[in-house]
């Protein structure tokens, strides 16, 4: 575990219950922070990253539930990670070591015990938080009811890796990367803006990208240099490769005699979740975590591949609204 280890939380709704029974965990995907919905920072977005799932009123009801959402271990939004070292002793930059899953969950367990947190009724995650979900459901320190696993696999497939190590290369051959050991405000931003710009595209589904540009390549071209140049503003390339390390590795079944041992035997209950022109997460691959569970099966339909859990708002809150209810 990483030294000297904080963890950076936000928190909504009502008083938590002594037996755990209104506690919901949310968990962001890759590069998001616990800025879920609501005012946030001069760094924020305007509205979160959810703004349609959390609130007075909303499926995760914060008159009815006390909610907790964590920054990933290994980010660079307030939880240990390369970037901003701000303790006494702390690992930065590229001394910041790889990380799993297992790790990052293990950083938020310690982090809900610590506000006193014994039980959690339900954890969403989303991405690369519903892979978090999926663990925090396998883990026995502070039991979990109901996991909600959004767009996630229970291991990594290798299309899935494969495209990861893309990105990692793309960071890795800008002549700036230095082996990590770049001055700040200095980085390979070259690098980190095309590896968002093909992850981007792995984000989205072909049928998506045809209805929204057809053959306009230029805004096309443009769409993406936007995002590859509004994601160095915000997040740095050594933070970025420990996070897709820690996709690149997710396997719920390692130690635990494989991944269909693994499901059968999850402690919690799971409802998962697919897009349905998903080609990050593929449809298939989250009815079988379903199916290994004996869990819940949902789809999302959407034309917009992976990201429809955040497109098609309305769609999303009324699963989440009907599996919390």
């Amino acid at each position: 575990m990483v030294p000297d280890l904080q963890v950076s939380v936000r928190r909504w709704g009502a008083p938590p219950r002594a037996d755990g029974s209104n506690v919901v965990l949310l968990l962001h995907a890759l590069t998001g922070d616990s800025h879920v919905a609501g005012p946030g920072g001069p760094a924020h977005s305007p509205t979160g990253w959810w703004p349609g799932v959390l609130g007075v009123g909303a499926p995760v009801d914060t008159e009815r539930f006390h909610v907790i959402a964590p920054d990933v271990l290994g980010g660079c939004s307030g939880t240990s990670g390369p970037a901003g070292a701000s303790v006494p002793n702390a690992l930065g930059g590229a001394d910041f070591p790889e990380v799993t899953v297992r790790d990052q969950v293990a950083a938020e367990v310690r982090a809900v015990q610590a506000l006193g947190i014994r039980r959690v009724a339900h954890v969403i995650g989303a991405s690369a938080g519903g892979m978090r979900a999926l663990e925090w459901a396998a883990q026995t320190a502070v039991p979990v009811d109901h996991a909600v696993v959004v767009a996630a696999p229970a291991a990594s497939s290798a299309d899935l890796r494969a495209g990861l190590a893309v990105q990692r290369a793309a960071v890795t051959a800008d002549p700036a990367w230095q082996g990590g050991y770049y001055a700040p405000q200095s980085g390979p931003t070259a690098g980190l803006a095309l590896a968002r710009q093909l992850a981007v595209l792995t984000y989205r589904s072909a049928d998506g990208l045809e209805q929204r540009f057809g053959p306009d390549a230029g805004r096309l071209t443009a769409w993406l240099e936007h995002h590859g140049r509004s994601f160095v503003e915000r997040f740095d390339a050594v933070s970025y490769l420990r996070l897709i390390g820690a996709m690149a590795t997710h396997d719920l079944g390692r130690g635990r005699g494989g991944v269909q041992r693994a499901l059968r035997h999850l402690p919690a209950r799971v409802t998962a979740v697919a897009v349905s022109s998903d080609r990050f997460t593929t449809p298939d691959e989250v009815r079988s975590l379903a199916r290994g569970t004996g869990g819940r099966y949902a789809v999302i339909e959407s034309v917009h591949g992976h990201d429809g859990f955040l497109i098609e708002t309305e769609q999303t809150a009324t699963v989440l609204r009907s599996v919390l209810a």
